[in-house]
């Protein structure tokens, strides 16, 4: 596929003369120009077949020109333009097939302009953006292929932009942003691929938002370095330090989120309680390929049963439990979190589908 590359062209203002170009079945990289004020000449693109890379153009103010691609199959990677005020122009676009890559843009306020983005295909990367306040202009992703990682935005006070967020398919790590005062905007994320690492985050307190994410899905726990944080007590922390899938490390955090020993302590006094506490509460048969029972004292005392698939996804959503058995013959063979909230109590188990 033939693709576009700009590179170190100090003199180069502007592409005008690519006016009649409407597809580029390779990349576009716009590297290192000097002088390069706006992306006019580009005004007609609407696909691009692998990456769109802009990178390193200190006098960029402008990407608006792009506003009529509506596909990128490979990665986005807006790196080091030190003057560009906003992402409009990738608006109509809906999904990257690959990596989304928003680094050391200094003068990047917030993320309108990725309005439209449902799905990333790769990781996430938020880093260094040194004037960043909130993730505002994200707001309708819904999956990330990969990881998500937000490191060293300096002025980020919180994550509002998220709030659409389901799945991330490998590691949630979340580094070293000074100003980061809440989680709050991760409520609806249930899933994750890999580690859970929160480090470094100096105006952090709580872990409020992170509470929905399957204990299952997490592989590694780290909670380090947070010199404000001591509520650490939220149902998917809680459950997974019950039973662990990987490495814990908590640490250096404020008194209530200081060890594992806290932390768990803080879960028994605030009722958050988890997998094993209950012996009177038994799934079988586990595993299982038509129906469940669900062994409890008195069916009176279900007021809901969940279950989420292995994304994090509700695949059973049931209130008013009139009896113990849950028919389970449409559910695809695989691995399953079955979430039974008892009115005062809720506890999520494992639950193993089979052909």
């Amino acid at each position: 596929s033939i693709g576009y590359q700009a590179y170190g062209n100090p003199l180069l203002t502007h592409l005008t003369g690519l006016d009649n170009v409407t597809r580029i079945g390779g990349g576009l990289y716009i590297l290192n120009n000097d002088s390069i004020l706006d992306l006019s000449g580009l005004d007609n693109v609407s696909f691009i077949g692998l990456d769109l890379v802009i990178l390193m153009n200190t006098s960029l103010t402008s990407i608006s020109e792009l506003n009529k691609v509506t596909n990128i199959e490979g990665a986005i990677r807006i790196f080091g333009n030190s003057v560009l005020p906003g992402l409009n122009g990738l608006n109509a676009i809906t999904t990257i097939g690959g990596e989304l890559f928003i680094q050391s843009n200094d003068s990047l306020t917030d993320l309108a302009g990725l309005d439209d983005i449902i799905s990333v295909g790769a990781g996430i990367n938020i880093s260094y953006n040194y004037s960043l306040v909130d993730l505002t202009g994200i707001n309708n992703l819904d999956s990330v292929g990969d990881y998500l990682l937000i490191e060293e935005n300096n002025a980020l006070e919180n994550l509002t932009g998220m709030n659409s967020l389901t799945t991330i398919g490998g590691s949630l790590l979340i580094r070293k942003n000074n100003l980061l005062s809440n989680l709050s905007a991760l409520e609806n994320l249930t899933s994750i691929g890999g580690k859970l690492k929160i480090e470094h985050n100096n105006s952090l307190q709580s872990l409020a938002g992170l509470e929905n994410i399957a204990p299952g899905s997490i592989s590694n726990l780290v909670l380090a370095y947070n010199s404000q944080l001591s509520t650490c007590e939220v149902m998917s922390i809680c459950e997974y330090l019950a039973d662990p899938n990987g490495d814990t490390e908590i640490h250096d955090n404020a008194t209530g989120c200081n060890s594992p020993e806290e932390v768990e302590q803080a879960c028994q006094t605030t009722g958050v309680r988890v997998y094993g506490t209950k012996p009177t509460l038994l799934i079988y048969p586990n595993p299982a390929n038509k129906e469940i029972n669900i062994s409890i004292k008195r069916v009176y005392d279900l007021k809901r049963i969940i279950i989420y698939n292995r994304f994090g996804q509700k695949v059973f959503d049931e209130k008013n439990i009139t009896s113990n058995k849950i028919d389970v013959s449409t559910l695809s063979p695989g691995i399953y979190v079955v979430e039974i909230d008892l009115h005062d109590l809720i506890f999520r188990e494992k639950l193993i589908i089979e052909n």
